[in-house]
This record gives structure tokens, sequence and C-alpha cells, in this order.
């Protein structure tokens, strides 16, 4: 299998949907093109992530993604934090990926 660096850019910026940008204040649209261009960078660092550990083969991006968003983490009255009951699914994913829970839920 050839690697084609040009198909995984075109995949990587049509997945993150971004419409196109009319705005009336230049600020806007320069904060709306830095927040996609670190959405851009976040996805990509998780879909190599996904490759190096073979986890692509089983799972799609946008489901290794809703998976980690269910993960919460809870602050107490005290000021102390705890994180949800972490499903088998997503106690794999995060192995899987090589993720350290603590500080993904930090």
């Amino acid at each position: 299998m050839t690697y084609d660096r040009n198909a995984e850019h075109r995949d990587l910026k049509g997945d993150l949907d971004v419409a196109p940008l009319r705005s009336h204040k230049v600020d806007i649209v320069k904060g709306m093109i830095f927040v996609n261009f670190i959405a851009l960078i976040i996805r990509s660092r998780l879909l190599a992530l996904m490759r190096e550990s073979r986890l692509c083969r089983k799972h799609s991006l946008p489901s290794v993604m809703l998976e980690l968003s269910k993960i919460h983490r809870i602050e107490i009255t005290d000021g102390s934090y705890i994180t949800s009951e972490v499903t088998r699914t997503q106690r794999k994913t995060v192995e899987a990926l090589d993720l350290d829970l603590d500080r993904l839920c930090a």
C-alpha cells in the first residue's frame, strides 16, 4: 500500500466540515481560522495514534471521538474531582491509544 500524503490532507480538511467564512470583522475570521487549525492538529494526531495502534481497523475516527467524549470529570463541592465511570470500550480505546486517563480528563 502506498502512502498518499495529499489524500490525507484532503480527507482532514473535508472532515472538519468548515462552512465558508463570512463575517464583517477580520478578528472573528482570524479566530475561526485559528480554532479550525487547532482542531485539524488534534484530529490528525488522533488519527496518527489510531494508525500506530491499529485501532483504525476496528473503529472509525468519529466513533473513537464519540467514545472519548463520553468520559466526564466531575467537580465535587470540596474542590476535588472524580472521573465518571469508564466503560470497557472506553478503557480499551484509551489503552490502545496509550493515553493517560487522568491527564485526558484534567
